[in-house]
């Protein structure tokens, strides 16, 4: 995972293929792991293959359903890279609407917050 991240920092389209590569075989070895996810897509927008870093935002959010930070991610790829609001509108319900269940200790849910917040960043306010 480590050299799959160093070849990524240093550009260049063999280094990203071999970033792709290698994080392949760290995801294949530690298949639960949604960061791993989040390198690949990260990679895959390096190397302009928006369905490939859309398909690893996806795995990640499936992997890890209760991390607010899957979903901002893949939204923040919708809103800024692949240019797509409603794309990223519809993945921030998705977070609300699987985070709000989740009961919070302080009585609010600090994803839900997150996520609300980010909508009304892409100027749709929260429900």
């Amino acid at each position: 995972e480590q050299e799959a991240l160093v070849r990524a920092d240093q550009g260049g389209m063999a280094n990203l293929r071999a970033a792709r590569s290698l994080l392949g075989d760290a995801i294949a070895r530690n298949q639960l792991s949604p960061s791993l996810r989040w390198e690949l897509a990260q990679v895959d927008v390096q190397l302009e293959d928006l369905a490939g870093a859309r398909s690893a935002y996806r795995a990640a959010i499936v992997i890890a359903p209760l991390s607010t930070d899957g979903y901002l991610a893949a939204a923040t790829f919708e809103a800024q890279v692949a240019k797509n609001i409603p794309g990223a509108l519809a993945i921030l319900d998705e977070g609300v609407t699987r985070l709000r269940p989740v009961p919070a200790p302080s009585g609010t849910n600090a994803g839900v917050t997150a996520l609300l917040a980010a909508k009304g960043r892409l100027g749709t306010p929260g429900p």
